[in-house]
């Protein structure tokens, strides 16, 4: 099932989630259409498991570290070394997820799926954020996330070339004051 969620990453940033087929799909990870029907209902449901698995990712490093009881600037830390570890790690699956993050038509496929999870994340940084002491945690949540996305998408488009472990350490002596 891996080799099929790849294929269809792969072919999805390529050509697009709406012009790929299911039998490039397939091509692509080396089976025949029927198999890859054995496990995905179709392309959308293929789709929703990557974005599932995407999530599934995050929730392991970043739910654990917020709802634990560490102190607040522990907690942002390791939220922030999970995260750049993660990408780090796992470069090119993040690319290739952010390339559909652009198509506005998977975006809204998605957001049923999305929706809630970023909720989630968002009200436990607003609550992380207050610990801190910050005057306007969810201003700061806001912040926080445009920070990191620029680093990300820099780091993307230039990878060895971009100073990574430069901006983490950057971020976190932001937050540590």
């Amino acid at each position: 099932m891996t080799a099929i969620k790849e294929a269809a990453l792969e072919t999805f940033a390529k050509y697009g989630y709406h012009s790929t087929k299911v039998s490039q799909i397939a091509k692509e990870a080396g089976i025949s259409n029927g198999l890859l029907y054995n496990y995905f209902g179709g392309k959308e449901e293929l789709l929703r498991a990557i974005v599932k698995d995407a999530m599934d990712q995050n929730d392991a490093g970043w739910l654990k570290v917020l709802q634990s009881d560490l102190p607040p600037m522990e907690k942002l830390t390791q939220a922030v070394e999970t995260t750049f570890d993660n990408i780090k790690s796992n470069l090119h699956y993040w690319k290739l997820l952010s390339a559909l993050a652009f198509q506005p038509d998977v975006q809204k496929s998605m957001e049923d799926l999305v929706m809630a999870k970023k909720e989630l994340y968002i009200n436990l940084l607003i609550d992380l954020f207050q610990q801190m002491g910050y005057p306007d945690p969810e201003k700061e949540v806001f912040f926080f996330g445009a920070i990191l996305d620029g680093i990300f998408l820099h780091y993307m488009n230039m990878e060895d070339a971009y100073p990574l472990d430069m901006m983490k350490d950057m971020v976190l002596q932001r937050y540590r004051g």
